[in-house]
């Protein structure tokens, strides 16, 4: 059986790698934030790898799910607003450990969140799709009705 902080390890490096290719390939056009799919940059830049979306689960169960992420997000750090927090969580990723997190926070390797090439107006558009209420036929049946 392989060792959870092996598979840990193994999402960190491919949401890195996919997050250096994804930079790589990015024109560097100065694109607004709202021309930029938040769901799609979820996916292109790895955080689906390991995280559960409001659309999609992680591939592998590494972090937390941030599918309602509306729900908690302005409540995790006292005097940081929901967008702050997630915002800061993308940014520097050891500020704060989510108590959902059940994973390592030792060393590198140990299943950290790794810091992702993204730009501000990355940022702006993932935390806007993580934040924003769900669209389309899933929204009215979340299964909790």
């Amino acid at each position: 059986m392989i060792p959870r902080s092996a598979w840990y390890a193994a999402a960190a490096a491919v949401a890195a790698s996919t997050s250096f290719a994804a930079a790589a390939a990015r024109p560097d056009s100065g694109t607004p934030t709202s021309a930029l799919d938040g769901a799609q940059l979820f996916r292109w830049k790895g955080c689906a790898g390991c995280h559960d979306g409001p659309e999609s689960n992680g591939m592998v169960p590494a972090g937390p799910s941030l599918a309602d992420a509306p729900s908690w997000a302005g409540d995790r750090v006292a005097g940081m607003s929901a967008e702050e927090y997630v915002s800061q969580s993308m940014r520097t990723p050891t500020a704060f450990i989510s108590p959902a997190y059940s994973g390592s926070v030792g060393g590198p390797g140990a299943g950290q969140m790794p810091l992702l090439q993204l730009s501000d107006d990355e940022i702006d558009a993932i935390v806007t799709f993580l934040l924003s209420p769900p669209e389309g036929p899933l929204a009215s049946s979340n299964g909790t009705e």
